[in-house]
Formats: structure tokens, sequence, C-alpha cells
């Protein structure tokens, strides 16, 4: 059986809302679904500025249950981030991530994690990015971990 994959949203001048569900029946020789719900808000008077709010529930590990922006597979987990730009060349976003219940392979553990990051993206000039990132990570029964980067893009 073919997994089942189904999105629907709406944007607008607001920002936009959507929903999204995944069915993988053959992950780890069982199946899996996850459920996601999104919000993005753009900030009035504040071009480029937005709040993003993103929920999702897994009933286990699966293709689906990931975080959104890392490998951590929860029972159900929540994410909140907010860009601010400050002018055309300059922005800088800081986020959280909450999970429940992390899965190790089709058990879930009982423990529970969080990360936060934050990053600046700076166009000093035409096509040239410079972006860097700052993250910590944390699983209850773990030492948290400190991560980052620093980012040189020319475009052409």
């Amino acid at each position: 059986m073919p997994d089942v994959v189904a999105k629907v949203g709406v944007n607008q001048g607001w920002g936009g809302a959507w929903a999204q569900f995944g069915y993988d029946e053959s992950f780890l020789g069982t199946d899996g679904y996850a459920a996601k719900l999104g919000l993005h808000l753009n900030m009035p008077n504040m071009p480029g500025s937005s709040l993003r709010l993103i929920g999702t529930y897994a009933n286990n590990a699966n293709i689906y249950s990931t975080g959104q922006f890392d490998a951590i597979s929860s029972e159900w987990s929540i994410l909140a981030s907010y860009n601010q730009q400050f002018t055309e060349t300059l922005g800088v976003s800081v986020a959280g991530h909450y999970y429940n219940n992390l899965h190790a392979g089709l058990a879930t553990t009982g423990i529970n994690a969080y990360a936060a990051e934050t990053s600046v993206v700076w166009f000093p000039v035409s096509q040239f990015e410079v972006r860097s990132e700052l993250a910590y990570s944390k699983i209850e029964t773990l030492d948290g971990t400190v991560s980052g980067f620093l980012r040189f893009t020319r475009y052409f």
C-alpha cells in the first residue's frame, strides 16, 4: 500500500494556516501516522516579520513524525518561532521546540526534550548573504548540546 499524505491550507495577507496528515504503512515493519497543525502570522506594520506556531502528534516513530528542523521523533511536539526583519537586509529569528515522550524505534520512552535556536541573516551587499545560527538542545536524561555555524553565500 502506498503512503497517504494530505495537506490543506490557506495563505492570505495576514499569514496562513495549514493541516497535514501522513500515513506510513511500512516503517520498521509496522504502520504509523502523524498529524500537524500550523499557523503563520505576519506582523502588522512590520514587513517580513512573523510568528509561527506548529503542533505535531504521531502515534509512533514514522517517516512523518520528525521535528520541523531536526530528526527528533516524539509523540507530540510544539514549535514556536519569531522572525523580526529589522531592515531589508537584516533579520533575526528565535525559536523554541518542545518534544513530549520521545520515540525509540517503535516504543515511546517517557523522556522529553527541548531545543532553542537563534539566527541572524544579513545581506551586506546585493547577492551576498551572511548567516549565523546558535542552537541548544537537551534531552532530559542527557547533557545538553550547543551547536552553531557561520555561513557566507554568494548568489549568481
